[in-house]
């Protein structure tokens, strides 16, 4: 749990890596830690739990769902189980984390297709994963330029 939620104030765990300690990778803010599913509140002395798992009293089999949802799309990049759960930024974030090379450092949906049109790039029934890694596509074959 705690090398997972954010909360503690402690800088050693994934959702501060997430946040803060990768921004030089992009940033990313959700703007409540409910978007992890999972975070220490300190106000009422433990875990506030959301979404999928906020009926799941055991902390321990609340964050192993957490963190299958996770190592699945870190070892596949396969986002269609988590999406229902995590935010799409949220989950370019673990994506361009794990595989800079495939990955665009933006997680905004909006900066992506503004990026895209700069560059006259068709993006028209992409989704926004396929969206990011076309403009690392771009990126790729103008720095080679």
């Amino acid at each position: 749990m705690q090398s997972y939620c954010t909360g503690k104030g402690d800088r050693d765990n994934f959702c501060w890596w997430i946040e803060t300690g990768l921004k030089q990778l992009g940033s990313y803010s959700p703007g409540s830690s409910r978007s992890y599913l999972i975070y220490w509140k300190k106000t009422i002395e433990d875990y506030s739990k959301h979404g999928i798992v906020k009926d799941i009293e055991d902390n321990n089999e609340a964050i192993k769902k957490i963190a299958d949802l996770i190592s699945e799309v870190v070892q596949t990049e396969n986002t269609a189980n988590a999406e229902q759960y995590f935010g799409v930024s949220f989950l370019l974030k673990i994506l361009n984390s794990y595989y800079p090379e495939n990955y665009f450092p933006i997680n905004s949906e909006k900066m992506i297709d503004n990026a895209l049109k700069i560059f006259k790039v068709d993006f028209q029934g992409l989704n926004i994963f396929e969206k990011n890694k076309k403009l690392n596509q771009v990126y790729l074959d103008k720095k080679s330029n």
